[in-house]
């Protein structure tokens, strides 16, 4: 075993096994693993934004794709990551008459609980043994439908695996832009194992010692958004990741397990952040 470690480390520059260590620490939470066969040329409007992590996935046919800056065709095997919040879009091009590809959508942080896959280096690529990933695939959708627990758990090594393909093929992760303050990520610690908690500015300011105007200008500096923002932000997630994978649970329990305790404002923000209802109508603008 330790002539195993030490030819891993000779193997792999210091840089690529840190990362690969991200990736082994990294939390992932599966949304769903959908297959799509169409024909129709507008596939992802151009410009779309989702509260959630995208992987696209080409089994057969191209797709002229669109990922934040970057445009780029993909064939059989090609992949899109669009992390939450980029732009992205897809369309068939003029001589593809026909896709075959799977959307999965996941939450994915690292561990200081900012989002992992914004770090990545690379957001389009080309898999390895398609017709692998394509089983896989496949066997992940089929999970998901019938038995919710043991979908997520391999949806959750499937993306895992992924990450780790694209870390050992070059792809590199950032390094974040600032350290954290330790003070807020005790307090991200403290909102994502407790989502459902008492997370106002108030309350979160004198647990970790400043004053509201302090805490409030530190985190937003540190984070990217406003604490409310991010808060409500990670209550909607998990509130879908229980409606797709607990279809059985009422709304109101989903909303009650995540923190709401007015009913009508879920209804009202999961429409503002999903445009669609909780049990998955979508509205129209």
């Amino acid at each position: 075993m330790i002539h195993r470690i030490r030819s891993l480390a000779h193997a792999h520059p210091p840089q690529r096994l840190a990362d690969l260590g991200e990736i082994l620490q990294a939390k992932i939470f599966p949304l769903s693993c959908l297959r799509w066969e169409m024909d129709r040329r507008d596939v992802i409007e151009d410009g779309r934004r989702l509260n959630d992590d995208l992987l696209y996935i080409v089994i057969d046919g191209c797709l002229d794709c669109q990922i934040g800056a970057d445009r780029v065709r993909l064939g059989p095997g090609g992949f899109m990551l669009a992390p939450t919040g980029v732009p992205h879009g897809a369309r068939l091009p003029s001589d593809t008459g026909f896709l075959h590809a799977f959307a999965l959508h996941y939450h994915v942080y690292d561990r200081c609980h900012r989002s992992l896959l914004a770090r990545l280096s690379r957001r389009h690529g080309q898999l390895g043994d398609l017709a692998a990933w394509n089983a896989r695939l496949t066997l992940a959708g089929q999970l998901l439908e019938v038995q919710a627990d043991d979908g997520l758990r391999h949806a959750r090594l499937l993306l895992r695996k992924f990450l780790i393909e694209q870390i050992l093929a070059g792809t590199t992760l950032h390094p974040q832009s600032t350290p954290l303050d330790p003070r807020i990520q005790a307090c991200l610690h403290q909102i994502h194992e407790h989502c459902a908690g008492q997370h106002d500015v108030a309350n979160m300011a004198r647990r970790y010692g400043l004053q509201p105007a302090r805490f409030r200008q530190l985190f937003t500096a540190q984070v990217g958004e406003p604490p409310k923002r991010y808060v409500q932000r990670l209550r909607l997630q998990q509130a879908r990741t229980l409606l797709l994978n607990h279809p059985e649970l009422p709304v109101a329990e989903v909303a009650r397990q995540v923190g709401y305790r007015d009913l009508c404002h879920f209804h009202k923000a999961y429409r503002q952040a999903f445009r669609s209802t909780p049990r998955g109508r979508q509205i129209e603008d």
